[in-house]
C-alpha cells in the first residue's frame, strides 16, 4: 500500500511526456499502457497535422513505392493509395498514422513538438504487430468524423492530377507532303535509276488521279530511295475540264498552273520515254492496260490496287481487287492506314464521297460498301474534311454537294470535250484484226437531245471527231442524268462501214447476253448488283428516224447499268467474234 502512494508522486509532475523524448524506454511503455488512451486528445491535433502532406500530391507517387516493400504499409497508406492494395481494412483509413516513411517524423514534429508520442508510434512497426492495429483502432473511435470528412477532398485531388497528360503530337503533322513527294520523284525521273509508274486509267476521274497519288506516296514511303512518278493518262490542258478534280485539288493546297492543273502531276504526254533507263507500272483504278500502255509496259506490271470485275490481265503482278468496294480510294486509304498526309487525306475524302455518291444505297446507284464508309469515317477522325467545309451542319454532305455541283459543269462542255472528259479503251479482234473501241460516259440526256435537231447534229459530229483523233475502230457513249427512274442511253458511232458489222455483231451479243456472256462474269459482284443475269442490258432501239442512220446508232438501256459492266461484257462479246 506504501507503494502505490510513491507512484502516486511523481504524476504531479507531468514528465512522461518528458519520458518519452528518449526513444526506447518510451516505445514499450506506449505498447503496453493501454490505460493511457484516454491521453490521446492532444494526440488528433498532429494527425490533422499529418494530413495536409497529401496537399503536395506531386510527393505522392514517391511515397507509394516505400510503402510497398512493408507488410503493413497499406494500412498506413491514405485512402486514395490503398486502391490498388485490397488488403487495406476501411477502419484503417480513417487517417492512420504513417509510420513507414521516415520523412513524416520530422514534419510531425514541426507541427507540434510537444507530442513525442507519435514519433513512438511511427517506430511501432519494429515492435509487436498485434498491438498496432489496436492503437490505430482507438484513433479511428476517437475521431470518427473529422477523419472522413478531410480525405474526401485528397481522394478528388489524386485523379485530378493524373489525368492531365500531355496528348502525343499527331504523326501526321512530321509526314512529308504528297505533293512534295511526287515532285521529288518527277525531279529524278531521268537519273537513270530505275521508275516505277502509277498510272489510273484513261478516263482520268478523281479515282484514278488520287489512287496514283495515294500508292506513289505509299511506295516512296516504303522504299525512300525509290522513285514513283504517278501519271495521268491525259494532256495537261485536258485536267481543267475535270471542274471537281479541280476544286479538291485546290481545297487541299495544291499548287496550280496556269491551266488549272496541279504543277506536282505528271501527264503521258509529257514524259520523254527515250530517257527512261528501266521502269515498271503499278496498276491503279483497272486491271488491264490500256493499248497505248501495254506498248511501253507489257510484262512489267508490279502491282495491281482496283474495285472493277477482274479481267484476268497481268498474270505477272500481285493484285488486289475488291469488286464491290466503290472506291480504289478506300483500297488506298486501307493499305495507307495513318500514315497519311493532310493534302492527300483532303483528295482521298473527297474521291470516296464522290464514287459512293455520299453512300447512296439505291440500286440505281449501288456503288458503295461498309468498308468505303469506314474508309471515310477513318478520314473524318484524322481530320481530313475541308476546312470550307467545316462550318457546316453536316461537312461530308456540304463537301460532297460543291464536288457534285462542280462536276455537273461538265455538261456546259462542247460535246467533243464531254467525249473525251471521261474516256477509256479496249483492243479487240475482229474478223482477224486488232479493232480499237472506245467507251465514253457523258451526263446527257439522251431524249433531251433527240428533241432539239441542232444539238443532236452537233453531238453526231463530234463523236465523228474523236473516233478520227484517237484512231478508233468504234466510239460506244453512255448517256445518264442523275433522274431515278429514266433509262440510260446508249450510242455508237465509226467512221468506216466495218464499224457497223462491229455495231451489229454487238447488239446480238448483248440481247442474247444468257448464251453469249460466261457464267463467271455473270456471278461477279456488280453484275449481280446490277441484276444482269435476271434482267439483262435492256436495249430499246430509238425511234426513226435515229434507228436508221448510218454510222450512227443508238439505243435505251436499263438504267441500272453502268459502264463498269457494259465494258467488260462487250469485251467478252468479241472473244466469241468471228
Amino acid at each position: 500500500e506504501l507503494k502505490r502512494p510513491t507512484l502516486l508522486n511523481p504524476p504531479p509532475a507531468p514528465e512522461p511526456k518528458p519520458v518519452a523524448p528518449p526513444p526506447p524506454p518510451p516505445k514499450p511503455q506506449v505498447l503496453k499502457s493501454k490505460p493511457n488512451r484516454p491521453s490521446p486528445p492532444p494526440e488528433p491535433k498532429p494527425q490533422p497535422a499529418v494530413q495536409p502532406k497529401p496537399a503536395p500530391a506531386a510527393q505522392a507517387p514517391a511515397e507509394a513505392p516505400v510503402l510497398k516493400p512493408t507488410p503493413k504499409a497499406p494500412q498506413v497508406k491514405e485512402a486514395s493509395d490503398a486502391q490498388p492494395e485490397p488488403e487495406a481494412p476501411p477502419a484503417m483509413l480513417a487517417k492512420p498514422t504513417r509510420p513507414t516513411p521516415p520523412e513524416k517524423a520530422p514534419e510531425v514534429k514541426e507541427v507540434e513538438a510537444e507530442e513525442p508520442a507519435k514519433p513512438v508510434l511511427l517506430k511501432k512497426p519494429a515492435g509487436p504487430g498485434q498491438q498496432k492495429p489496436e492503437a490505430e483502432s482507438v484513433v479511428a473511435q476517437e475521431e470518427p468524423a473529422p477523419a472522413p470528412a478531410e480525405p474526401a477532398p485528397q481522394l478528388m485531388a489524386r485523379p485530378a492530377m493524373k489525368a492531365p497528360e500531355p496528348e502525343p503530337e499527331p504523326e501526321e503533322a512530321t509526314l512529308p507532303t504528297v505533293e512534295s513527294t511526287v515532285t521529288k520523284s518527277r525531279d529524278n525521273m531521268y537519273s537513270g535509276t530505275q521508275v516505277t509508274f502509277c498510272i489510273g486509267n484513261e478516263a482520268g476521274d478523281l479515282d484514278s488521279i488520287v489512287s496514283a497519288l495515294g500508292m506513289a506516296y505509299w511506295s516512296a514511303r516504303k522504299n525512300k530511295d525509290a522513285i514513283v512518278v504517278p501519271i495521268a493518262q491525259f494532256s495537261r490542258a485536258e485536267f481543267q475540264l475535270r471542274k471537281d478534280a479541280v476544286l479538291a485539288f485546290q481545297e487541299a493546297g495544291f499548287e496550280m498552273d496556269d491551266q488549272d492543273a496541279p504543277k506536282c502531276l505528271t501527264f503521258w504526254d509529257e514524259v520523254e520515254w527515250d530517257k527512261v533507263a528501266d521502269s515498271k507500272v503499278i496498276l491503279v483504278d483497272h486491271n488491264k492496260m490500256s493499248p497505248e500502255v501495254e506498248q511501253r509496259f507489257a510484262g512489267r506490271v508490279s502491282l495491281i490496287v482496283d474495285h472493277h470485275i477482274n479481267e484476268g490481265a497481268h498474270s505477272e503482278a500481285k493484285r488486289l481487287i475488291e469488286e464491290g468496294i466503290g472506291s480504289t480510294c478506300t483500297l488506298v486509304s486501307e493499305i495507307l492506314g495513318n500514315d497519311i498526309p493532310q493534302d492527300l487525306g483532303v483528295l482521298l475524302m473527297s474521291t470516296v464521297l464522290l464514287d459512293t455518291r455520299y453512300f447512296d444505297t439505291d440500286k440505281r446507284f449501288k456503288e458503295t460498301d461498309q468498308r468505303d464508309f469506314m474508309a471515310v469515317e477513318k478520314l473524318q477522325a484524322l481530320r481530313f474534311t475541308p476546312a470550307a467545309a467545316m462550318t457546316r451542319k453536316n461537312p461530308q454532305r456540304a463537301w460532297y454537294g460543291r464536288l457534285m455541283k462542280a462536276r455537273a459543269t461538265k455538261e456546259s462542255l462542247s460535246p467533243e470535250a464531254a467525249l473525251r472528259v471521261d474516256f477509256k479503251g479496249i483492243s479487240v479482234q475482229f474478223h482477224g484484226r486488232t479493232k480499237q473501241i472506245g467507251f465514253s460516259s457523258l451526263s446527257i440526256d439522251l431524249a433531251k437531245l433527240l428533241e432539239n435537231e441542232q444539238e443532236f447534229a452537233s453531238f453526231r459530229a463530234a463523236v465523228y471527231k474523236v473516233v478520227e483523233a484517237k484512231s478508233l475502230d468504234l466510239l460506244i457513249g453512255v448517256l445518264w442524268t442523275d433522274s431515278r427512274d429514266m433509262d440510260k442511253g446508249l450510242i455508237m458511232g465509226s467512221n468506216q462501214v466495218e464499224g457497223d458489222e462491229m455495231v451489229e455483231h454487238i447488239e446480238d451479243c448483248l440481247q442474247k447476253y444468257t448464251e453469249t456472256l460466261s457464267s463467271s462474269l455473270m456471278q461477279t459482284t456488280m453484275f449481280q448488283d446490277q441484276r444482269i443475269a435476271e434482267e439483262g442490258f435492256g436495249l430499246k432501239p430509238l425511234a426513226a428516224p435515229f434507228n436508221k442512220m448510218p454510222l450512227f446508232h443508238g439505243w435505251y438501256m436499263r438504267g441500272l447499268v453502268t459502264r463498269k459492266t457494259l465494258l467488260p461484257a462487250i469485251a467478252e462479246c468479241f472473244e466469241k467474234a468471228p
